[in-house]
């Protein structure tokens, strides 16, 4: 499953607790799929908050997930 919506996301992790329950994943990797997760939302939030301020600064604002990295 590809992880393109936040309900895709949701379902992962949902998938990762059910896994867990039933005793077919450790709980470890659970936790690092929770991180990694983690990681995503802060991603996702530092893009929201900088395309806020590209906007109150009257710069042109790329769409969601179009961002230039290392340029």
């Amino acid at each position: 499953m590809s992880i393109e919506k936040s309900a895709n996301l949701r379902r992962v992790l949902a998938d990762a607790i059910i896994a867990v329950r039933d005793k077919k994943m450790d709980p470890a990797t659970a936790n690092d799929i929770a991180k990694l997760a983690g990681r995503l939302n802060d991603n996702y939030f530092a893009e929201v908050a900088l395309r806020k301020s590209l906007k109150e600064c009257d710069v042109a604002v790329p769409q969601l997930g179009q961002i230039p990295i290392g340029e």
